[in-house]
């Protein structure tokens, strides 16, 4: 609570260790917000792992599909009906 007179209520409670409270906290406070960047800053760090290792891979996949639709339109991969040789119980 913030100590003194707020909306024209008065706080009547004794303040006076408000402060050194506050300062006795701060360290433990601090040492918490550290711990949570520290945190934050290896999951960014795994986070741009994943990132990069899935844009690799989109990379790869985008090269397989351009070669295969390549061999496609060039028929190489598939023969034309003519060129096929018909089955034996014909």
């Amino acid at each position: 609570m913030y100590p003194g007179n707020i909306d024209g209520f008065t706080n009547n409670r004794d303040t006076s260790g408000f402060c050194d409270n506050l300062f006795l906290l701060m360290p433990q406070r601090l040492d918490e917000l550290e711990r949570k960047v520290s945190y934050q800053d290896k999951l960014l760090q795994e986070l741009n792992e994943v990132v990069f290792s899935l844009s690799k891979r989109l990379d790869q996949l985008e090269s397989r599909q351009k070669t295969m639709k390549d061999q496609i339109t060039n028929a190489t991969l598939v023969k034309r009906q003519e060129d096929e040789t018909p089955p034996p119980h014909y």
